[in-house]
């Protein structure tokens, strides 16, 4: 029992993501404003403010300040607005803050997974915690590559991975020749989109070394965790 409180305490001070202060219910369809009159979103004045195109043309939102001393990073948030958008909503890092609040410092994967079904879910299908089947022989970054490019057409994959000594929410939007090298896996954060050899991204994908080492395979967070969808 020590051993859990001790990853418990750990996970609270060092997850990135969410603001415990907002608790209040917000009206989501309020926040569903698609772009008006039919415009077209790739042109830049269709733009909100904070949402920025990058060089490859894919959209990714600015991250807001953290808070918390830290603890709450707002990268769950942001990557709940980026797939919002690749849905059609035009829904804020803020805006998700609101309509998806979570008690715990950080956005716990089933946490994200149920703000997106508030947020887009029905239109964009059904948003679930998913892993995979390693254990079965399953590749991750193969996998991994299946569902961004699920239904005949890219689609953007919440992802968890880490940063440092804390855990990082980024939108996977590419992978670069997974079968044969060089591999690179392509990710939306705080308005930019990063490139990054696929060694180095599955290493912090395992979730294996952040937190002092006690967030490792099998444990509440489990390895290679991602946000899919069904249907949409």
């Amino acid at each position: 029992m020590r051993e859990m409180w001790a990853l418990v305490f750990v996970v609270m001070v060092s997850v990135t993501g969410c603001d415990p202060a907002f608790v209040a219910s917000v009206d989501e369809h309020s926040m569903r404003t698609v772009w008006p009159d039919g415009g077209d979103p790739s042109a830049d004045e269709w733009l909100p403010r904070g949402l920025r195109r990058t060089r490859s043309g894919y959209y990714s939102w600015l991250q807001p300040d953290s808070a918390v001393r830290g603890w709450e990073g707002r990268c769950g948030q942001t990557a709940m607005a980026n797939i919002a958008w690749h849905c059609g909503y035009n829904v804020s890092p803020t805006d998700a803050i609101r309509l998806a609040p979570d008690l715990t410092p950080g956005t716990r994967p089933g946490r994200l997974a149920t703000g997106l079904n508030k947020i887009a879910g029905g239109d964009c299908g059904e948003f679930r915690v998913c892993r995979p089947d390693v254990a079965s022989g399953a590749q991750p970054l193969r996998w991994l590559h299946d569902k961004v490019h699920a239904y005949g057409r890219g689609y953007p994959t919440p992802v968890l991975i880490t940063e440092g000594n804390a855990l990082h929410w980024v939108t996977v939007v590419d992978i670069r020749e997974p079968d044969d090298g060089p591999c690179t896996v392509v990710y939306l954060e705080d308005g930019r989109e990063t490139h990054r050899p696929c060694a180095s991204f599955v290493q912090t994908w395992e979730l294996l070394f952040n937190l002092s080492g006690l967030v490792t395979r099998d444990t509440i967070l489990g390895r290679y965790t991602a946000i899919c969808r069904r249907g949409g």
